[in-house]
């Protein structure tokens, strides 16, 4: 499938973009961070660390194109978000232990379920917190850095996914989880051979954690996306 869609050769060229201008992308910064906390035995989401969270997924949806008026995000303060996270944080920890790998039937209600609350929690507003969007970009841009076993459903991701569906009849599927049966599908038919010849580099952030299968989807499909638009 090279000539549809490289994996190496656009995550190649992917990992090239921000290490052109940055010491390491948004999601690497967030994905160490993550990393690091739960290798001491803590959570992301404790009383300890829930504001180092809140500020890293803050900064980390702000450089990855969401800080945009109708978002919502241009408009909240740490305080605000701090207390978005702690609404959303029961969701995303249901999701541990689930592999894109591993997916299947059987995780459809959980992940359809985890996704659609944490969508109309950010929609949500009140004393504490601000309303921001919950778009399908919002909701797996926040569970690719917190989760990591999705790509970010954002419009290059659109484009791709489009083209690909049409050059291999995939069926568009009626809802999130559909959309992860089908990408996993594609990495079990197509690119896991590809993925796994990867090597560090270009396999490992830059503290040196593995980088999941999806987010290595999702930099190619934000390539050839970018490309074809």
């Amino acid at each position: 499938m090279t000539n549809k869609l490289s994996i190496t050769s656009a995550v190649k060229e992917y990992q090239k973009v921000p290490k052109k201008a940055l010491v390491a992308d948004p999601w690497e910064i967030f994905w160490d961070y993550k990393c690091g906390v739960e290798k001491k035995g803590e959570s992301i989401f404790s009383e300890k660390n829930i504001s180092f969270t809140s500020m890293h997924l803050l900064i980390y949806l702000c450089c990855f194109g969401m800080a945009r008026s109708k978002t919502g995000l241009a408009y909240t303060n740490l305080n605000s978000f701090t207390s978005t996270v702690l609404h959303i944080k029961e969701e995303i920890v249901k999701l541990n232990g689930i592999t894109f790998e591993q997916l299947d039937e059987s995780h459809r209600q959980i992940v359809n379920s985890c996704y659609e609350k944490i969508s109309d929690e950010l929609t949500k507003e009140s004393a504490e917190k601000e309303r921001i969007s919950g778009s399908i970009t919002m909701v797996t841009k926040i569970l690719m850095a917190c989760w990591g076993h999705t790509p970010a459903f954002d419009r290059f991701f659109e484009v791709t996914y489009k083209e690909l569906r049409e050059e291999l009849g995939w069926k568009r599927g009626d809802d999130y989880f559909d959309c992860l049966l089908t990408l996993k599908k594609g990495y079990e038919e197509y690119w896991k051979n590809e993925i796994d010849a990867l090597e560090a580099p270009y396999t490992k952030t830059i503290g040196g954690n593995n980088i999941p299968n999806a987010r290595l989807i999702d930099m190619a499909f934000w390539i050839r996306g970018n490309e074809s638009e």
